[in-house]
């Protein structure tokens, strides 16, 4: 993601959309890692049942 920063020929409106971008994703990164802990609860159980 921090070469599109390091690229200077970017309008500025798309870095503003990126910007964007990045805040919804900072914050819904708690909702993420959630999910991310139960799918790795969900892959050990898998592999005591394998």
């Amino acid at each position: 993601m921090m070469v599109f920063f390091h690229d200077l020929s970017f309008p500025p409106f798309l870095l503003i959309s990126l910007s964007g971008m990045l805040l919804k994703m900072s914050r819904s990164a708690d909702v993420y890692s959630t999910g991310y802990q139960t799918l790795k609860r969900l892959q050990t159980k898998s592999y005591h049942l394998l």
